[in-house]
């Protein structure tokens, strides 16, 4: 998870990679997983990529309220509270667009204030 920003000419679009060292395979040929013939594994910073909670999710409740759902598919594991220390994740039951809300499979432990970010990168 990042919180990087995009910006500048050198760095249009911020990315989180990884890179290995001291260990005993060849990730396929590579000094990393990025470059060789493994494919990109890198992730954009949360803050843009990922929606905001726009109500209060409070222990107990199933239903996100979010800022967009656009990315999001039945079935995928989501991250409530990306960033802090009460991150939770939840598997989405259903996704109800026109209302911009998602339903998951079990309730949240935890409350997450309106504005905290939720995404499937984590």
């Amino acid at each position: 998870m990042s919180e990087l920003t995009d910006g500048g000419n050198e760095v249009p679009y911020s990315k989180t990679n990884i890179h290995i060292h001291h260990v005993q395979f060849d990730t396929q040929a590579s000094d990393g997983v990025i470059s060789g013939f493994s494919f990109e594994q890198s992730i954009r910073p949360y803050k843009i990529v990922d929606p905001q909670l726009t109500a209060a999710v409070n222990p107990g409740d199933t239903v996100l309220h979010l800022s967009s759902v656009a990315k999001f598919q039945n079935g995928v594991w989501i991250a409530v509270g990306l960033g802090t220390e009460g991150i939770e994740i939840r598997q989405i039951a259903s996704i109800d667009n026109a209302g911009s809300t998602i339903t998951l499979n079990k309730s949240v432990a935890n409350a997450h204030p309106a504005d905290e970010w939720a995404g499937t990168e984590f």
